[in-house]
């Protein structure tokens, strides 16, 4: 049904592989998704058994959800509505803030990061990603139209969790498509941290180095609009020869599919620094790394 399908794809490689992780170790692990959309994060956490709480101010991408969350008969808990008056009710173990800092005033940033961090368990994670035009002058009027201030940079970022275990960055421009056709640029800044020094909620990570190669670099310059839902895995290693790294993004029985058909196996694919994403056999976006790591897999002893 369409209702089941979001128009962002499915959850984010890093959500799935640390979900996973947390899912594996406790009980009853907890998720807050900042700024959840349609739900593609927030509802595979929840597939996975997490108490989920999501915070959404538009009211037609809560409608969405809810709708996506009763049809498979999830209980998230939504809030709709404003971000700076949420009140934490709970300790969360997985927070993310994914798209959405950079909307935000920047003298808001501190107070609010450091609250929710209040709100975080020992051991606990919070994965933030933040579009900026520093690194990518030509995605500057795309990021004026959709609403985002550059308010959030990775200084701040970093320095607003300078007590915390930096986990994982990556930085890299994202190009892909979703269901209304437009093809999308996005300059992403990735960070991954977790709360305090235990043991028990050690959280190992597993990284790829990034080496630039002849057919990374020309799967990038060929690339065009018109490849993203057209273009084949085979098809790619046909013209640039097999990848050097690949992984699948651990999805869970029912997940979305950004093709809006029946969902599919998601996975990413390494050519050199270029990153494709693909859903099932279909290449459905294209990524130009300028980070020298990948982080393929996140663990807890």
């Amino acid at each position: 049904m369409k209702s089941h399908v979001s128009d962002m794809g499915g959850p984010s490689f890093e959500v799935a592989c640390i979900a996973h992780a947390f899912a594996n170790k406790l009980s009853d692990p907890s998720a807050l998704d900042v700024g959840s959309g349609d739900g593609r994060n927030c509802t595979y956490l929840a597939e996975l058994g997490f108490d989920v709480t999501a915070i959404e101010e538009d009211s037609k991408l809560s409608e969405i959800l809810i709708a996506n969350a009763k049809a498979r008969e999830l209980a998230i808990e939504i809030y709709n509505g404003d971000l700076q008056d949420f009140v934490p009710s709970k300790i969360f173990d997985v927070v993310l803030f994914l798209g959405i800092l950079h909307f935000l005033p920047r003298s808001l940033l501190k107070p609010l990061l450091h609250q929710f961090q209040n709100c975080t368990s020992g051991g606990g994670v919070h994965i933030i990603t933040i579009s900026h035009s520093e690194f990518d002058d030509s995605a500057s009027d795309f990021l004026k139209l959709q609403g985002h201030i550059n308010s959030a940079d990775r200084e701040l970022i970093r320095s607003s969790y300078s007590s915390w275990s930096g986990l994982a960055y990556e930085r890299y421009v994202k190009f892909d498509c979703h269901n209304n056709g437009i093809v999308d640029r996005h300059p992403i800044e990735k960070f991954v941290f977790q709360k305090g020094k235990f043991p028990s909620m050690e959280m190992r990570v597993s990284e790829v180095e990034l080496v630039d190669s002849q057919s990374g670099r020309a799967l990038l310059d060929c690339f065009s609009p018109t490849m993203l839902t057209k273009h084949r895995y085979n098809e790619i290693c046909e013209q640039y020869g097999t990848p050097d790294f690949q992984a699948c993004a651990k999805p869970v029985e029912g997940q979305y599919s950004l093709l809006g058909k029946e969902p599919h196996n998601q996975s990413i694919a390494f050519w050199g620094r270029t990153k494709c994403y693909f859903e099932g056999e279909i290449l459905v976006g294209l990524a130009r790394y300028d980070s020298e790591v990948f982080f393929s897999d996140f663990s807890i002893n």
